[in-house]
């Protein structure tokens, strides 16, 4: 089991203890923070939320066409995967001349060029506004 995998695992121990028996001192917000370590209620949704969800983002640039902002996972090790833009390109026009398509109508691919969830540490990639 990875650290992430072991601190999501005593994490959902600790909330199944609570919730079997009884709230710290009679607190929720108590509870929250024993349970997740955090220091304000704040924290402590931010921190479950990271746990049931956690994302990462494309940092990735010059030699790695993506690189996890979580854990630092990069493309490098199978490119293959990912194909260059002038392949996908002209797979496209290739389909667009099979399927007689006008040169205005547009293709929408299922495939990006960049993973969905990290595929070394799983995180759900997300686009950060800057």
């Amino acid at each position: 089991m990875s650290d992430e995998e072991n601190e999501r695992a005593a994490l959902a121990e600790k909330l199944r203890h609570y919730g079997r028996d009884e709230l710290k001192d009679g607190s929720l917000l108590r509870t929250l923070k024993d349970v997740t370590g955090g220091a304000t209620w704040r924290d402590c949704l931010l921190r479950l939320a990271d746990m049931a969800d956690p994302v990462c983002s494309n940092v990735g640039g010059g030699e790695w066409p993506f690189r996890c902002s979580a854990c630092g996972g990069h493309t490098t090790e199978f490119d293959h995967m990912f194909p260059p833009p002038e392949a996908k390109a002209e797979a496209e026009r290739m389909l667009r001349d099979a399927l007689d398509l006008a040169d205005d109508c547009r293709i929408v691919s299922a495939h990006s060029s960049e993973p969905r969830y990290c595929p070394w540490c799983g995180a759900r990639v997300v686009e950060v506004d800057e």
